[in-house]
């Protein structure tokens, strides 16, 4: 879906010979379309803009969780530089947090990267890397959607060296147990 802040990555998509962009008319509609894709192909991707976009994507994407599918969600964000300055920009809540809407996927993802200049610090369960988490090997534990943030500044980058930051716990529910009656 485009959006300014994923221009770059969006041009990376479009730029690359294996990869076809294919458009939708919004952020929740091209979560689906990707859930579609990855049930079909084995694996979807989609992209949105920062804030408003990606969430406006994390219904399509929890319903991906709920199903194990795998599914990334690459987002583009503000430039490193207006990040630091904690500057006042459009698609922000105004208070200088530039990874809180990427927080709030945590519950419906079983990886998290948030992409800077050399280094990625991620958020996965059991130490695994979110490309391993992320694979679709049949014996691979985790078949569940991923998110990638990368900020304007690099999504045409190469990634740098990969950084654990804080280890998820696992939020797969659990199945329900017998109902017991009254003791």
């Amino acid at each position: 879906m485009p959006g300014d802040f994923a221009f770059a990555v969006q041009d990376a998509i479009v730029r690359h010979p294996g990869l076809e962009w294919i458009g939708c008319r919004n952020e929740l509609n091209t979560g689906y379309a990707a859930d579609g894709y990855a049930r079909v192909r084995g694996i979807g991707a989609l992209s949105t803009t920062y804030g408003v976009g990606e969430l406006s994507a994390i219904n399509a994407v929890a319903g991906s969780y709920a199903e194990n599918l795998p599914v990334f969600h690459l987002t583009g964000m503000p430039a490193m530089p207006t990040q630091r300055a904690r500057a006042k920009v459009h698609h922000t809540l105004g208070n200088g947090e530039f990874e809180l809407f990427s927080h709030m996927a945590g519950p419906v993802v079983c990886a998290a990267a948030v992409m800077t200049r050399g280094t990625s610090h991620t958020r996965l369960p059991g130490g695994s890397t979110t490309a391993s988490a992320l694979s679709t090997e049949p014996d691979t534990a985790a078949r569940d959607p991923g998110t990638v943030v990368l900020p304007t500044d690099r999504g045409g980058s190469p990634p740098g060296r990969t950084m654990v930051r804080k280890r998820l716990p696992s939020r797969r529910p659990r199945a329900p147990g017998p109902e017991r009656g009254p003791a």
